[in-house]
């Protein structure tokens, strides 16, 4: 199984997720669009679900310092984030349950 583990930089808190959207706004501040990848000035969603809940947002992006497939490195308005792309075996999943 694949999670996302999206990292603060600087106090070390850890969000974990099953979904990750890079969602771009208009220039009313609505959400408009999904990008396919991260880019500046989106915002960085996880887990979003179908009526609009999620379990963390970012602001929005405003430097990309590393970005590929299974690892990002960005700052947003006020935090620098990591996000990566973990698996799962069954070596770390016990009972049903996520292991940190």
């Amino acid at each position: 199984m694949k999670i996302f583990v999206l990292r603060n930089v600087d106090s070390s808190q850890l969000h974990y997720a099953e979904t990750v959207h890079f969602v771009t706004f208009n220039q009313w501040g609505h959400g408009e669009s999904f990008s396919p990848d991260l880019v500046e000035q989106c915002s960085v969603v996880l887990d979003l679900d179908g009526v609009g809940g999620f379990g963390w947002q970012t602001t929005c992006v405003k430097e990309i310092f590393e970005n590929t497939p299974d690892h990002k490195h960005f700052r947003t308005q006020n935090t620098e984030y990591m996000l990566t792309k973990t698996e799962f075996t069954n070596e770390t999943i016990s009972n049903g349950k996520r292991h940190n």
